[in-house]
């Protein structure tokens, strides 16, 4: 008997546009593509004063301050952010979860940044 199906849509939020780029929040939905039904939901947000190489981009930080300063402010700041290495742990774990019981497929339109 094959598992279920379920899709994952992943967004990430960075300081920069390059592949290596330092990733402050780190959020995922994971849903039936059939109906649209939200199955599991994550959404991690990343201590950057913990990480010890940021890859830092001035024009994504200067984007973030001229579209929104207050919302960059928030999502730096959050009071429950994790080390980066627990955010990337805890994905993986729930990932591996949803694998328990689906067939897992990434969502995207297209493979540029996020995905």
């Amino acid at each position: 008997m094959s598992k279920k199906r379920v899709d994952v849509m992943l967004d990430i939020e960075t300081l920069g546009i390059k592949n290596n780029t330092t990733i402050f929040q780190l959020s995922a939905v994971a849903f039936d593509i059939a109906n649209g039904d939200i199955i599991s939901e994550f959404d991690k947000f990343i201590d950057i004063s913990s990480i010890k190489n940021l890859n830092v981009d001035g024009s994504t930080i200067k984007w973030w301050l001229q579209t929104n300063p207050n919302l960059f402010a928030e999502l730096v700041n959050n009071k429950n952010a994790i080390s980066e290495i627990d955010a990337y742990t805890e994905f993986y774990n729930w990932i591996k979860e949803l694998q328990n019981k689906y067939s897992v497929y990434i969502f995207g339109n297209g493979i540029s940044f996020d995905v």
